[in-house]
């Protein structure tokens, strides 16, 4: 989905549960957000070209790092890597994957092509990958499943 669409779909359901029911079900995290900073990098980019656009630029810097004891949220679409284990939302998720995402992605010449929903045994081993080594899955709704990583 392009950008506009993407938010017109999933905003809702972060709106909804971001603040009330993801962020708390993360271990400590709404404590440490009390004086955290916090972005991701499409927010990260999206910051810096709003921030040029205002006349600010060279004024303000955004970066992203994991710090030692950070912890990342990870929404997905609630959609499973078995077809035939799939809810009829996540059906709509995974047709969409195989005409829109997956080839997005291979043309985008990443590491990996994974399409809209990998799966949570993939997503854990990319987390794994990265250097966080505890994943949970904290929270699912109808349209989103939300993980929590560390190193």
């Amino acid at each position: 989905m392009c950008p506009p669409v993407r938010r017109r779909v999933f905003r809702p359901g972060y709106a909804a549960d971001l603040v009330t029911a993801w962020l708390p079900a993360l271990d400590g995290v709404v404590a440490k957000l009390d004086h955290a900073t916090v972005a991701d990098e499409p927010s990260i980019h999206a910051a810096r070209r709003l921030s040029a656009e205002q006349g600010l630029d060279g004024r303000v810097t955004f970066e992203t790092t994991l710090a030692p004891d950070g912890t990342c949220l990870i929404v997905e679409p609630n959609a499973s890597a078995d077809v035939l284990d799939v809810h009829p939302g996540g059906r709509a998720f995974m047709a969409t994957s195989v005409v829109l995402c997956l080839p997005t992605a291979l043309a985008q010449d990443g590491e990996h092509a994974l399409g809209n929903h990998p799966g949570e045994e993939t997503l854990r081993r990319l987390a794994g990958e990265a250097g966080l080594s505890r994943w949970k899955c904290v929270a699912e709704t109808p349209v989103s499943r939300v993980y929590e990583a560390r190193r």
